[in-house]
């Protein structure tokens, strides 16, 4: 028996987007709202003659949530924030798109550059 399942939410990781906003001093009615609204979710699962028990479901922001564009820019900040613009690197976030760029003398100085910022620290790469 085929199981389909489509995707319709974004930030499935809604905890590391809650813990960027309260880092960076989003007030807690807006966090707050968050957490309400991706949690205390449930689901049963119904196939043949069986029925499981209730079971909880984690869901991020639906897809088309206005708060999205803003939440996005929370949430790959700690990413931005590891470049070095003062060193050959920058980076530019749009939505769950980041782009790490460097520049250097070589492309094998450039390729180490990126691997670098990939895994410093606040990266989550």
């Amino acid at each position: 028996m085929p199981c389909f399942s489509t995707s319709r939410v974004v930030f499935p990781a809604w905890y590391w987007l809650v813990h960027d906003m309260r880092k960076r001093d989003m007030p807690r009615q807006y966090t707050n709202w968050i957490v309400h609204k991706v949690m205390g979710h449930h689901t049963t699962l119904k196939f043949n003659r069986y029925k499981s028990e209730m079971l909880p479901l984690s869901k991020g922001l639906n897809q088309g949530c206005l708060l999205s564009g803003l939440a996005f820019q929370f949430y790959n900040s700690d990413l931005v924030d590891v470049s070095e613009p003062g060193s050959g690197e920058d980076a530019v976030a749009f939505m769950d798109d980041t782009l790490l760029l460097a520049w250097g003398e070589s492309l094998t100085v450039t390729n180490d550059q990126v691997k670098q910022m990939m895994t410093r620290k606040g990266s989550r790469l």
